[in-house]
C-alpha cells in the first residue's frame, strides 16, 4: 500500500518527449492501415501546374487534365442549353400560349393545321372580323429569334368587318398588319421584319381640320400580295396594292401601287428594278410599263 506522502514515479511519455517513438510504432504494425504508414507526397510547381512524386500515392497530372476536360465539356454543354431554351424551347411555349390566349379572346381567330408561332404576338378586333393563319404558317415574334427585328412583335388588327388572311406556308417576322376592309398573303410568302402593311390612310389628306381624325371607312381599299412573294425589311405596303407573284419588294421599300408578278421593285415610291425571270441585263433598252428601263435602277 502507498502511503500518503509517497509519491509515484511515472515513465516518462514518449509522445511528449521529442525524438521518441513508441516501441509498438518503431516498426511497422500489420493492425495499421497501409495509408497512415506511406510517405506523405511532395508537391511542386511544374508550368503552372502542381506534380506530385515520391510515396505510395499515384501522380495527379491525369486526373487533374481529365478533370479539366470534363469541366470544358460541362460548360460547352451548358451554353448549348441555354441557346437552344432561350431561342428554341422559351420562344415556342410562350407561342403556344398566346395561341391559345388569342383564341379564347377572339372567336374570329382561326389557325390552320401545323401553324406554329414563336414568342408572344397580339390579335385586335375591334369587332367582328375575321383573322386567318393558314396551315404550317411560321409567325416569329421573339426578339431572340428575329435578330433584326426593332421589336419584332407581330400584331394583327381589324376593324369591323375587316378580315385578314395569311396563306398556307407563309412566314413572317415582326410584321404589323392593320384591315379596315381586307389585306390577303398567298401561300409561301415571306415577310421580314418591321414590315408594316396596312389597307388605308386612317387619316384625311384634305380639309386640314379633319387631318387627325380617323377618315370613313369608304376611303380604304383592300392590299393582295400574291405567292411566293419576299417582302424585304422594313418595308411598307399602302391601299390598294396589288403585288403578283413571285415578286421581291426590296429593303426599305414603300409600295403605293400595283407591283407586277416575277420582278424586282424597290425605292420609295417602289419601281421596278429588273425582271427576275430573265437574265440579268437581258433586253436592257426596253421600257417597261412604268417606264424604268429594264436592268437598270429607278429613273427619275
Amino acid at each position: 500500500m502507498l502511503t500518503q506522502r509517497q509519491s509515484v514515479s511515472m515513465p516518462p511519455n514518449p509522445f511528449e518527449v521529442p525524438g521518441t517513438v513508441p516501441e509498438n510504432l518503431a516498426a511497422p504494425s500489420p493492425f495499421l492501415p497501409k495509408i497512415l504508414l506511406a510517405k506523405r507526397p511532395s508537391v511542386r510547381k511544374m508550368g503552372g501546374r502542381s506534380s506530385t512524386s515520391g510515396g505510395a500515392f499515384p501522380r495527379l497530372d491525369g486526373l487533374d487534365s481529365a478533370m479539366a476536360g470534363f469541366m470544358r465539356r460541362f460548360r460547352e454543354g451548358l451554353g448549348r442549353a441555354r441557346i437552344s431554351l432561350r431561342l428554341h424551347k422559351w420562344p415556342a411555349w410562350v407561342g403556344r400560349l398566346s395561341l391559345l390566349y388569342n383564341r379564347l379572346l377572339n372567336p374570329g381567330f382561326t389557325v390552320g393545321a401545323g401553324a406554329r408561332v414563336r414568342g408572344r404576338f397580339c390579335v385586335i378586333m375591334y369587332g367582328p372580323g375575321e383573322v386567318v393563319f393558314g396551315a404550317k404558317a411560321r409567325i416569329v415574334s421573339d426578339y431572340k429569334r428575329s435578330p433584326l427585328g426593332a421589336g419584332s412583335r407581330c400584331k394583327f388588327i381589324t376593324f369591323p368587318g375587316a378580315r385578314i388572311i395569311l396563306g398556307d406556308g407563309v412566314i413572317f417576322a415582326g410584321t404589323v398588319i392593320v384591315a379596315r376592309k381586307s389585306v390577303e398573303i398567298g401561300d409561301g410568302t415571306g415577310v421580314a421584319a418591321n414590315v408594316v402593311i396596312a389597307d388605308s390612310n386612317f387619316h384625311d389628306v384634305w380639309p386640314p381640320e379633319r387631318r387627325f381624325g380617323l377618315a370613313p371607312i369608304e376611303e380604304a381599299k383592300p392590299v393582295k400580295i400574291g405567292r411566293r412573294v419576299w417582302i424585304g425589311y422594313g418595308a411598307i405596303i399602302l391601299k390598294g396594292v396589288t403585288i403578283g407573284d413571285n415578286a421581291i419588294i426590296g429593303a426599305g421599300s414603300v409600295v403605293t401601287r400595283d407591283v407586277p408578278a416575277n420582278v424586282l421593285a424597290a425605292g420609295s415610291p417602289a419601281r421596278v428594278i429588273r425582271r427576275l425571270d430573265e437574265p440579268a441585263g437581258a433586253d436592257a433598252g426596253a421600257a417597261p410599263a412604268d417606264g424604268c428601263p429594264s436592268g437598270r435602277g429607278p429613273q427619275p
